[in-house]
């Protein structure tokens, strides 16, 4: 055999392995389908974030993706109140988180983590209660509500700074899985009771999500 020959004979034999071999870079379509899943659009409604009063969205990786926890901080309007009247001893802020439009097919979201933080007065004997609500608008009769409270056990009123922390553990709410993303509904609501002199104003709110594949 002349050495051309051997030559094409070897290179016949090493094809199969060549395209046999793994690409070293995953395609864009796979690295697509393995990237966490992202936010499109985020939306306020409720009295403690009334339209054209949007609280401060920040990223701490400064992306969309939901890798990373989003911190909401008011503008002094997150606030409940027992004086002058009781009408305003109870306020709200919903958060509409959608992923859809982003890419982020195949998944199915959970709220992870909720941090809230504030500051106020409570009344001798009185009580902050505050309760986090998440639901999926796609199935908007499933909910899951966290919730806690905060009492002055003292004769005399108190001030109060507030660092919450909620967490439904391995107990999350997941939303259904859909090829066209998601819009997760998020409500952190606070309420005095109906009697002494109260008040109390959420400064920043932080919300965390885990996902899974389905």
């Amino acid at each position: 055999m002349t050495p051309l020959a051997r030559l094409a004979a070897l290179l016949a034999a090493l094809a199969p392995l060549a395209a046999a071999a793994p690409s070293p870079h995953p395609s864009p379509a796979d690295a697509d389908a393995e990237a966490p899943p992202r936010w499109s659009d985020i939306k306020f409604s409720g009295s403690g974030c009334p339209q054209g009063h949007a609280p401060k969205l920040t990223s701490e990786d400064g992306s969309n993706s939901l890798e990373a926890p989003i911190t909401l901080t008011f503008d002094g309007r997150f606030r409940a109140s027992t004086a002058p009247d009781k009408t305003s001893r109870m306020s709200a802020c919903q958060v509409h988180i959608s992923t859809r439009g982003s890419g982020s097919k195949g998944w199915q979201l959970a709220l992870s983590d909720v941090w809230a933080e504030g500051k106020g007065s409570l009344a001798p004997k009185a009580s902050l209660e505050y309760y986090s609500t998440v639901f999926f608008s796609a199935d908007a009769e499933k909910t899951q509500t966290l919730d806690g409270v905060l009492t002055n056990t003292k004769d005399s009123s108190i001030s109060v700074p507030l660092e919450v922390h909620s967490s439904p553990g391995d107990k999350g709410l997941w939303s259904a899985c859909s090829s066209d993303g998601h819009i997760a509904n998020v409500i952190f609501r606070i309420v005095l009771p109906d009697k002494g002199t109260s008040n109390f104003e959420v400064s920043s709110e932080k919300l965390a999500f885990k996902w899974r594949r389905c």
